[in-house]
């Protein structure tokens, strides 16, 4: 964990504040910890061995994690009791929400994932302070620092557990979608040299709107107009829409808003490396690729999965994001009457979308 950091205070919530040091032009994302002394922390080990011999709750039988945690809780609260009953109250409590976090959540990455304003969390190497992207604030270093390798990569091996992977010398790289939706991405040792590094982009439970994104000035209200006509199909037939931009622009976003532009009447068949659409319609079969298992075989590639939904009936398909060989399987869809598909490109300005179409490795 990091030192202490004062500054001027932007804003401050329930175990945090966000402050604006002299000097620096990033903000600190400051989670409020306790400063616990040597043999404190030497009794926080021993009492966390304790609870995972003892307390014997299987962690996968509770499915939701508020409930999870508050069992974990409970439990050890009940065990500190029993075996320190002399130790104060708010000591106990500090002890109990480390010691949960460490068994079943994300250590101390917790109580930034428990905040719905930060839309990432970035652990970049060891030594060095975690980062946060914050909605409003934008990216913020943190206090939160790893002092070594060996908690960071148990997070990430409970991870990679959790979605059926693993993460280790051979297998160093993992890109996977938690069951809230969020999307991870890790990289170990030999490939990830500065230790460690772990990108957690948290699923939004309620997504932007299309007067969201007009608010933002991603879309003005006659552009927003005319894709709605686009997509509605001028009563005749439905435009196909690529929507290009560059690293963290706002194309799934934006393509999630313009899905509710689509009829309840239709079928729609989404493809995607890493779930991330959140449409807004009723007849929606959402599909997604599957990596090759730990012998290096069984994978599923989106191009795959695109022909295959050719055989689904659809009205629109919509790919997540287009970037090899299917582009060319999209592209002929979309010409052969599978009118309305959408999806999104990595591209920085039109001219480049229209290189990187018609060039390999599309």
């Amino acid at each position: 964990m990091g030192k202490e950091i004062t500054g001027e205070i932007v804003e401050s919530g329930k175990g945090y504040r966000i402050v604006k040091n002299k000097g620096e032009k990033s903000l600190t994302y400051l989670v409020t910890l306790p400063k616990l002394t040597e043999d404190e922390k030497k009794l926080l080990g021993i009492i966390g061995k304790r609870a995972i011999s003892e307390i014997n709750v299987d962690p996968e039988a509770i499915h939701n994690y508020a409930e999870k945690k508050k069992v974990f809780t409970v439990k050890v609260m009940e065990l500190i009791n029993r075996h320190y009953p002399e130790i104060k109250q708010a000591t106990k409590l500090w002890f109990a929400t480390f010691i949960v976090q460490d068994m079943i959540g994300y250590g101390i990455l917790d109580p930034l994932l428990s905040n719905d304003d930060l839309e990432e969390v970035m652990l970049i190497a060891t030594h060095v302070p975690v980062y946060v992207y914050h909605r409003k604030h934008g990216m913020c270093k943190t206090n939160i620092i790893f002092e070594n390798s060996e908690k960071a990569i148990k997070i990430i091996s409970r991870i990679a557990r959790a979605v059926g992977r693993r993460v280790d010398a051979s297998t160093p790289l993992l890109d996977a979608r938690l069951k809230d939706g969020s999307r991870v991405n890790a990289t170990v040792a030999p490939i990830s040299l500065g230790g460690p590094s772990l990108t957690i982009r948290k699923f939004k439970a309620d997504p932007f709107t299309v007067v969201d994104i007009i608010n933002f000035n991603t879309l003005s209200f006659d552009l927003a107009a005319f894709l709605w006509l686009a997509i509605d199909g001028y009563e005749v037939k439905p435009a196909n829409i690529l929507v290009s931009g560059g690293t963290g622009s706002g194309k799934t976003t934006t393509l999630n808003c313009l899905g509710s532009f689509i009829p309840q009447t239709n079928r729609v068949l989404s493809i995607e490396d890493t779930a991330e659409l959140q449409l807004p319609v009723n007849h929606w079969v959402r599909l997604e690729t599957r990596p090759p298992n730990i012998e290096g075989t069984g994978e599923i590639t989106m191009e795959r999965l695109l022909r295959n939904t050719l055989r689904m009936r659809p009205d629109r398909i919509i790919v997540g994001e287009v970037r090899g060989p299917e582009a060319n399987t999209l592209l002929t869809a979309m010409n052969t009457g599978q009118s309305g598909s959408m999806g999104t490109l990595h591209a920085n300005n039109s001219r480049e979308t229209i290189t990187r179409l018609v060039n390999k490795p599309m």
